[in-house]
């Protein structure tokens, strides 16, 4: 229930910009304020799981249309980028705590150690207990 609250929380802050903006933006454009929103929202509740369905109500986009933009802008889909950001994090708890790779996969939001073990070997060649080993 947290969690839900603070995404209307968010959603609620990004609609009063939107009244208060002077500019309207086009309908299906993400533009840089709108972007910063959605990546800082990630970035806060990166252990949650989201659906673009939820990510696309926070700038007020069909999903599609979301999807494409975010695209556009970033140079990736929504869920690699996420994907990224988790793995992101995941190597910065590897580096600076004892918690198991199992622990911080659950922390980043994969759903069980051997999903987030075939994930981050995927993007960086190597296990997390390998990476951990290395630095």
């Amino acid at each position: 229930m947290q969690v839900s609250c603070r995404f209307y929380n968010f959603l609620a802050r990004t609609d009063a910009y939107e009244v208060l903006s002077d500019s309207t933006p086009e309908v299906g454009v993400l533009d840089v304020l709108k972007l910063k929103q959605i990546k800082d929202f990630i970035e806060e509740n990166l252990a949650e799981e989201w659906a673009i369905a939820n990510l696309a109500a926070l700038v007020s986009m069909s999903q599609f249309h979301f999807a494409r933009a975010f695209k556009m802008q970033v140079g990736e889909p929504p869920h690699r980028y996420i994907l990224q950001r988790r793995i992101k994090r995941a190597k910065v708890l590897l580096k600076v705590t004892r918690f198991s790779s199992a622990e911080i996969g659950y922390q980043v939001s994969f759903s069980n150690p051997s999903h987030f073990s075939t994930q981050f070997r995927k993007l960086l060649g190597v296990t997390p207990k390998q990476f951990r080993d290395s630095v």
